[in-house]
């Protein structure tokens, strides 16, 4: 569908195919450096056109997917098919619930500005004694990367099934998926949950109905600030 495959426009809304017709030559422009987009975008989609309709069935992560990918290429609907992302669970699923004097809160996978890193940075360097905060993964953020202060932990790359040992190490709480772009499914969200572990996260595509479908944590707008989040570890 995209390019540049974050399907953000240059004023920072999630694209659709109705704004991409109007944003699509900015945005090439800044990120690819492409001047006669109109040109490059109608190839671009006449030759995966072509691609797709060579295949006997495609298959989606989730419905958002689906839908989204329809929006541009509706006549794949016959082909389109659902088969949802699976993760090997952890061997032993413990589900004892800790009380700690303060929420451990952690954030999970690679953590960059489109996972909502400016976030994140606000809401810890807004606390230092309220709640223990975590970050687990690789961090692209230079300012989270070097940040250092007594009640943040940080544990670095992990291979995907250690997610489930450093969550129970941890004892953690809370896990925040603040991702700013539209997910087709959030593989994070998959782990948090299979260790019985609620989620903030913010409302957009398949994380944010695959939360309400689940009800199993707390959406916030795509575009959230700190405060936003802080609310709800507040009143929780």
């Amino acid at each position: 569908m995209c390019p540049v495959l974050h399907m953000i426009s240059p004023s920072g809304k999630l694209c659709t195919k109705d704004s991409c017709k109007k944003d699509c030559k900015e945005c090439l422009n800044q990120k690819k450096a492409l001047i006669d987009s109109n040109a490059y975008l109608e190839k671009w989609y006449c030759e995966h056109s072509k691609v797709m309709n060579l295949c006997k069935k495609i298959v989606f992560p989730s419905m958002f997917a689906k839908e989204r990918m329809l929006g541009f290429y509706p006549q794949i609907s016959h082909q389109s098919i659902i088969i949802e992302h699976g993760i090997d669970f952890p061997q032993k699923i413990k589900t004892n619930y800790h009380e700690h004097k303060r929420l451990r809160v952690a954030f999970i996978g690679g953590i960059s500005e489109v996972k909502g890193a400016s976030v994140i940075y606000q809401l810890i360097t807004g606390d230092r004694k309220k709640y223990e905060w975590y970050l687990m993964g690789g961090i692209s953020d230079i300012e989270l990367y070097h940040l250092k202060q007594p009640n943040l932990t940080k544990t670095g790359w992990y291979k995907r099934n250690d997610i489930f040992g450093l969550l129970e190490k941890h004892e953690i709480d809370i896990v925040c998926l603040l991702s700013t772009v539209a997910e087709t499914f959030c593989y994070t969200l998959s782990e948090t949950l299979a260790m019985k572990i609620p989620v903030i996260a913010t409302n957009a595509g398949a994380l944010g109905m695959r939360i309400k479908e689940l009800n199993c944590g707390w959406l916030v707008k795509r575009d959230a600030v700190a405060d936003d989040v802080r609310q709800i570890l507040d009143y929780l």
